[in-house]
């Protein structure tokens, strides 16, 4: 029940609210592959770059790949505003030093604005970072 109701308030905009239930149900489920890339999509769009930082590496830890399928499901959802702000939090990361962490997350938010172009340019860093990375 909460987490639906944490899913209509990122769906309707009111991202604060969607995180503050999110981070809730991770302190009891913290393996919660739903949850964390709800959380890293709601982050992103309210700017908390770091924390979309964290939430990635939770993601890469606790199940070894990143799914853009589960991504393009996000982005079908999200409004020209929401994609601007995505853009912002991406432009944040990439001023960063490259670590696999922050290439993860410009992948994810390049995939969530559909830059086929800079999913490719992370997909190739990340192999030249760790070979061992999967991403279907």
């Amino acid at each position: 029940m909460c987490e639906m109701l944490a899913n209509k308030y990122l769906v309707d905009g009111e991202f604060e609210k969607a995180i503050m239930i999110y981070e809730k149900i991770l302190a009891h489920e913290p393996v919660s592959k739903s949850l964390l890339y709800s959380l890293l999509v709601a982050y992103a769009l309210t700017g908390r770059c770091e924390e979309s930082i964290e939430a990635t590496h939770k993601i890469g830890h606790y199940f070894e790949i990143i799914e853009k399928e589960v991504l393009r499901q996000y982005r079908n959802r999200l409004t020209g505003e929401a994609l601007q702000k995505l853009e912002t939090c991406r432009q944040t990361v990439c001023r960063r030093t490259e670590t696999e962490n922050t290439v993860l997350v410009r992948l994810i938010l390049a995939e969530l604005a559909g830059d086929s172009d800079e999913v490719n340019r992370c997909l190739t860093q990340l192999k030249s970072i760790n070979p061992d990375i999967h991403i279907i």
